[in-house]
């Protein structure tokens, strides 16, 4: 029976508790089975932006095999969260009591895709030598945005989408279609554009560990010196 241990960490009072998760409880809603509050950061989560977690809510989350975007923490369960962010080793880290976060100096999302088309994605462009690799992925990145807001009738910012692919190192292209709603030959091309190659003997698009965080840390760069600037913020 599998078990999953949570280090959780209170920022505020410096308290450290370890919780044992049992398979009776996978079907519980994270916050109740953690014990933690909904101004939470849930470690295992994020590759590239962390101040979404002051929101109460998560990025993603895999519902019935396909992504939902934009989920608050009181509508996730446990088994939804392990299946989705690849708990293989069995352990959660969360720390928890931040403080609510004030609406200041936020930008639209508008302006965050923007800024992943005019800044980020060129970068990302730029280390695969492809030519026609910028317009090619910028279509798919737009599709699955937009299916988000007509479909989910949810706004998304760009580094949720790239975060849910670079969660894996290894991806079945069928199996991201029907996560991401786009064609499987759509699949193929968006996957090869951010760094995975086709894996013949495996039958899957792979990327290395290394390859994987050169292209993260691209991202992360590009939206620090954003930031710095004052002109990414959430």
């Amino acid at each position: 029976m599998r078990k999953y241990i949570v280090n959780v960490e209170n920022i505020i009072t410096g308290e450290k508790t370890v919780k044992t998760i049992g398979h009776n409880q996978l079907d519980d809603n994270i916050l109740d089975a953690f014990g933690v509050s909904a101004e939470s950061d849930f470690m295992d989560v994020y590759l590239t932006d962390r101040n979404y977690m002051v929101y109460e809510k998560i990025p993603y989350v895999l519902v019935d095999g396909k992504i939902k975007w934009d989920v608050p923490f009181v509508g996730i369960t446990v088994r939804q969260f392990v299946d989705t962010y690849n708990i293989v080793d069995g352990r959660i880290n969360v720390k928890t009591g931040f403080p609510a976060a004030s609406g200041a100096d936020l930008i639209t999302f508008k302006e965050m895709w923007e800024i992943f088309f005019n800044n980020v994605l060129p970068a990302l462009v730029d280390i695969c030598g492809i030519i026609s690799a910028y317009g090619v992925l910028e279509q798919k990145f737009i599709k699955i945005r937009n299916k988000a807001e007509k479909v989910q009738k949810k706004e998304i910012a760009p580094d949720f989408v790239t975060d849910a692919i670079y969660r894996k190192n290894m991806w079945n292209h069928f199996e991201f279609s029907i996560e991401f709603d786009i064609t499987e030959d759509e699949s193929k091309e968006l996957l090869k554009g951010l760094g995975y190659s086709w894996d013949n003997s495996k039958k899957l698009y792979i990327i290395s560990e290394d390859e994987k965080d050169r292209r993260i840390t691209i991202i992360k760069k590009q939206l620090q010196e954003l930031k710095v600037k004052g002109g990414y913020s959430r």
